[in-house]
């Protein structure tokens, strides 16, 4: 399958066009919209999924995952793909809820565990390097944010 968005970022004649104008809108939405027309008629197809994840931002990068899992919940890379977006968003107990939720429905992937492990691993990092916490108010830190 051909991937339309691919493009080469050191292209000179893409850096005259990449500059910001009023129709990026409307190109935005009528991708968007593209992708929602191919998703009604190939809803089998985790590669055109993963695609819109892809291009998608923000919220709507949320919903599109939602919706990818509940047609595949057993696809484990939508499960990393949503955790990362939900990193990149800034919700970071959003990418913990979707990680364990995956873990609890593929038990047996460790393909999940260790992208989970890596996310905690980061999280701590993050929280050690700015210095907001340290030692045994770490732990508990961790422990509260740990979802029941």
């Amino acid at each position: 399958m051909y991937n339309f968005f691919e493009l080469d970022p050191t292209d000179e004649t893409l850096t005259e066009v990449a500059k910001s104008s009023t129709g990026d809108y409307g190109i935005i939405r009528r991708v968007y919209r593209i992708f929602e027309r191919a998703l009604k008629r190939f809803k089998d197809d985790v590669g055109l999924w993963v695609q819109y994840i892809e291009i998608a931002e923000g919220k709507l990068a949320g919903r599109i995952v939602a919706r990818a899992l509940q047609l595949h919940p057993c696809e484990v890379g939508l499960y990393v793909l949503g955790a990362q977006a939900e990193m990149k968003s800034g919700r970071i107990d959003g990418a913990r809820i979707l990680l364990q939720r995956g873990i609890r429905l593929n038990k047996e992937s460790k393909e999940l565990w260790r992208e989970y492990v890596k996310f905690e691993a980061q999280f701590v990092e993050e929280m050690n390097r700015t210095g907001l916490v340290g030692g045994d108010e770490l732990m508990r830190v961790i422990l509260a944010n740990q979802v029941q």
